[in-house]
């Protein structure tokens, strides 16, 4: 009993770890976010320079608008700067991930 007790403990030690949010991806204000980033001025530029030559027409999902990275936000958010496995040729600079993620935070301002 004492053996399972233990294990119990152990398991819930670990689940409770496992839920800790990583500050940069969070869908709160990043404390850092000093600058209001616009889809039009600073992210396009970002998503152009990255992630257009894939993602501009065979290769979903299609990036080459603000509807289109709207309407994919959670996903370029989740590849880009949560898993950092977008563009595969290589992840963003931290600069245009810190971009990239203030504007999600500042609800996506197009101009």
């Amino acid at each position: 009993m004492k053996h399972l007790l233990n294990l119990s403990l152990a398991l819930s030690v670990v689940l409770i770890a496992a839920c800790t949010k990583d500050a940069v991806t969070e869908d709160q204000p990043n404390k850092d976010c000093l600058t209001a980033y616009t889809y039009d001025a600073d992210i396009s530029m970002i998503i152009n320079n990255n992630c257009v030559s894939c993602h501009s027409g065979v290769q979903p999902p299609r990036l080459t608008n603000y509807s289109e990275v709207i309407n994919s936000i959670e996903r370029v958010k989740a590849r880009a700067i949560t898993e950092k496995t977008m563009p595969e040729s290589k992840p963003l600079s931290d600069s245009d991930i810190e971009k990239l993620n203030c504007w999600i935070n500042q609800n996506t301002p197009e101009n």
